[in-house]
This record gives C-alpha cells, structure tokens and sequence, in this order.
C-alpha cells in the first residue's frame, strides 16, 4: 500500500494538492543532481518559469540608461490647451468648395468626379470669393451640368481678357466709355444663360466679335443703345429663338438729320445752349411787342 506511506516531510498536515507546496528533496545525491542555475524556489503551476540566469541580467539591467527619458527641468511648463493648427490656405478652401459643388452635381463616374475636382479647384483659385460658390451653388441644385459651369467660367475668362465688350454709353455723349468694373457686368447667371442658349457653340463662339462694330452703329434712340452687353444678349436670345438673320428686336431708328450749328453749337445736342437760345429769342419777342403801337397804353386801358 505504497498510496499511504508517510510523507517524507513527516508532516500530518501535508496535501499533496496543494498548489504553493514547496518539495523538498531529502536526499543528498539528488540536492547534487538539481542544477546550480535554478532557482530556489519555483511555481509548480507555472508552465513556463524564469530560470535564475534570466532573473539575474532582469535584476542587473539599469532603467536609467535603457528608458530614454528627457532630462529633468526645474520650472518647465507646458500648455496642454494650446494646438498648433496650420490656418487653411486658399488651395486648401478652394479644394474644399470643389469637392462641395461636385457633390451637388450629378456625377455618378468616379473618373469624372476626380476631372472635375480638379477644374472647379482651379475655378475658384480664379474666383476666391465666397459669392462664386453661392452663385455656382445655386445652379446646381436649380440642375445645372458639370460641363457647363466649366464653359461659363471660360466665358468669364474670355470676357474678361476683351475689356471693349465692356463698353456703354452715357448721355450727352455718342464716344463709349469701358468702366472700371466692367468683369462683373457677366455674372454667372447670366455666363451660365449664354452656354445654354448657343448651346452646342465652344466659348470662343458664344459672343461674337464683329457684334461690337454693330453695336457702335446703333442710333441713339434704340433700347441697346447704351451697353454692348444688353446688345450681345439680345443677339444670343434671338439665337436661341430661332432668328438667326434679325437676332435683335425690332428697333426705333432716327432719319438723318440736316446739321444745325449756332455759334458753332449744335443745338440737337447741346440742351443747355439751346435753351440759352430759346430764352433769348422769346425776350426779344416781349420787347418787340411792347413797342408795338398795338399794344394797349395805361390811358388807353383806363378808358
């Protein structure tokens, strides 16, 4: 019955079972046999235990110079609110609104997508200003195409490298004149209705240049008269409706007229001289008929 021999610890109170049990080997020949390198005491439970080697270099390592640690500073002080944000350039906003007008078109095609990212983003690197995109917008959620939008914008740049489209007339004065702001003249609702009433014409195509030579020989009483823009409207709306040979609207025009100077003035022109005139010929009239025998005397009006 070998299962119920003493233990050799002669210990009554001994379980085998128990996990933090010590064995203790007895004898001498196994005491020599049991490496030097093990440790004292081991876990009997723990399946992979640290040999006395590896204790030692863990218990020899120095933290100190294995952990790079920055050296210490008395008063240093650190904000831990403060971020450093880089402010958002202008190809930085005009990426963004691009992608934000791609999003609002219909563009299913990845590759197209990606085209006109692009394009917009050199759209409004042009164009910075946060009215552009409101107005580009605008049309698109109204069911403008891509590809229009990026015609109109090569219209504006066309109109605004030709500053003799920019010409109107003031009164009192037949010579045009080209104002200072005459870029914003074309906006993009009205650059955007250009594309779609020529349609099928490239931007080059949309405003004709020899339009401007009929412009300048309009009479003064024609409602185009006084801006080329309202002109060149008018010659794109008849386009679209059709009339290709008389693309303007019935006009009012003024007889040739005989040139009549009084003192080297003219006086069809020169409204502040003609009334000089006016004026003096009707006080020449009162005084030529206050010596008129016909006119009645005080006596005569008493009796």
């Amino acid at each position: 019955m070998e299962d119920f021999e003493a233990s050799p610890q002669g210990d009554n109170d001994f379980d085998p079972w128990e996990p933090l049990f010590i064995f203790r080997a007895t004898d001498s020949s196994e005491a020599e046999d049991r490496p030097t390198d093990s440790p004292a005491l081991e876990d009997f439970w723990d399946p992979i235990s640290p040999s006395h080697t590896d204790v030692e270099v863990v218990g020899a390592s120095n933290w100190q110079t294995d952990i790079l640690l920055p050296d210490f500073v008395p008063h240093a002080a650190e904000n831990p609110f403060r971020l450093e944000l880089r402010a958002p350039s202008s190809e930085d906003k005009a990426g963004k609104r691009a992608r934000w007008l791609v999003s609002l078109l219909d563009l299913p095609q990845l590759e197209r997508r990606r085209v006109f990212e692009r394009r917009f983003s050199e759209l409004f690197a042009v164009y910075p200003h946060a009215a552009t995109f409101s107005a580009l917008a605008d049309l698109a959620l109204e069911g403008a195409v891509a590809d229009d939008l990026w015609c109109a914008f090569e219209l504006k740049e066309i109109w605004a490298s030709s500053p003799s489209w920019w010409s109107m007339r003031r009164r009192g004065s037949r010579q045009p004149l080209t104002p200072d702001g005459g870029m914003g003249m074309l906006g993009w609702a009205r650059s955007h209705r250009f594309i779609i009433d020529r349609k099928g014409l490239p931007p080059e195509a949309i405003i004709d240049p020899d339009w401007f030579d009929d412009w300048l020989e309009l009479s003064i009483g024609d409602p185009l008269y006084w801006r080329f823009i309202d002109y060149a409207e008018a010659r794109i709306e008849a386009f679209a409706a059709g009339t290709l040979e008389s693309p303007v609207p019935p006009r009012r025009h003024i007889g040739s007229r005989p040139i009549v100077t009084i003192d080297g003035f003219d006086i069809f022109n020169s409204f502040s001289r003609t009334a000089i005139l006016y004026r003096a010929e009707t006080e020449s009239w009162a005084l030529t008929a206050a010596r008129s025998e016909d006119v009645l005397s005080p006596n005569k009006v008493r009796a």
